[in-house]
């Protein structure tokens, strides 16, 4: 079994309407658009959401058939996940082939309790946002496990807990 630590995201995708609204191209050839905050309206064809971060890594391991779940989470896909809460929500905005994402300037942290059953392999997601004291958690009940096998999908690595 492998145990998911990292945080659930909802990423929120819009579909800006290149029609109806004022984009500037600048020297480089990227796209700008001028979000003025004077109470103006700004237009998007579609909106779609879906489960990001340790959310995608729990659907990848489930179909590839290994047992997987996320730590200090209920999260499961169907009906139930729609009812689920996130740890925070990424706004993804599109117009024709361009993106841009919105995201929390603080992320929440992720959490870890050790388990009822020892995994095989305790999966640190790039989702997981680690602060010390759970890095050290982490740290300590790996040390007390032998058999329990490391995997780190780092995003970045400037975090004071990945410095240990």
């Amino acid at each position: 079994m492998i145990l998911i630590v990292g945080n659930v995201l909802k990423d929120v995708y819009l579909n800006l309407d290149s029609r109806t609204e004022s984009f500037e191209i600048d020297g480089d050839g990227v796209k700008w658009l001028d979000f003025g905050f004077d109470t103006s309206s700004h237009h998007y064809f579609s909106r779609n959401s879906s489960f990001g971060g340790a959310a995608v890594s729990l659907e990848v391991l489930k179909k590839l058939g290994i047992e997987a779940k996320i730590s200090n989470s209920n999260f499961v896909f169907g009906e139930e996940s729609s009812s689920f809460q996130v740890s925070d929500y990424r706004y993804i905005l599109t117009s024709e082939d361009n993106v841009s994402y919105l995201v929390p300037t603080l992320p929440s942290s992720a959490n870890f309790y050790p388990p009822e059953k020892d995994p095989e392999y305790l999966y640190i997601d790039k989702s997981a946002h680690l602060s010390l004291d759970v890095a050290e958690k982490i740290e300590f009940y790996l040390s007390e496990r032998k058999n329990t096998k490391l995997i780190l999908y780092l995003k970045d690595t400037s975090s004071p807990a990945y410095n240990k």
